[in-house]
């Protein structure tokens, strides 16, 4: 059986899936700065970069946490960017 390796320090993206939820409380997020221009270009059509919340990084497992997030419907992006190819 092949064993791959964890997706390690890939960031995370968190968006709210339209903005008739913007009235509810919004995560506790310590990276929520605006998307930058890389994560704009990644964005599939279907996720509106206006509905961006915060985003997170993968931990050396592969593993990535969003702390504190409310009841709610989300869209999660992982992106990776890279000039090696």
């Amino acid at each position: 059986m092949h064993q791959s390796s964890p997706l390690v320090s890939i960031d995370v993206l968190l968006f709210r899936t339209s903005s008739n939820e913007n009235n509810l409380p919004s995560p506790t997020c310590s990276n929520d700065g605006p998307l930058n221009k890389i994560e704009l270009s990644l964005l599939p059509p279907t996720v509106n970069a206006q509905y961006f919340v915060c985003r997170t990084r993968t931990s050396a497992k592969g593993e990535y946490i969003f702390d504190d997030v409310p009841i709610g419907l989300y869209i999660v992006v992982s992106t990776f960017y890279s000039n090696n190819l």
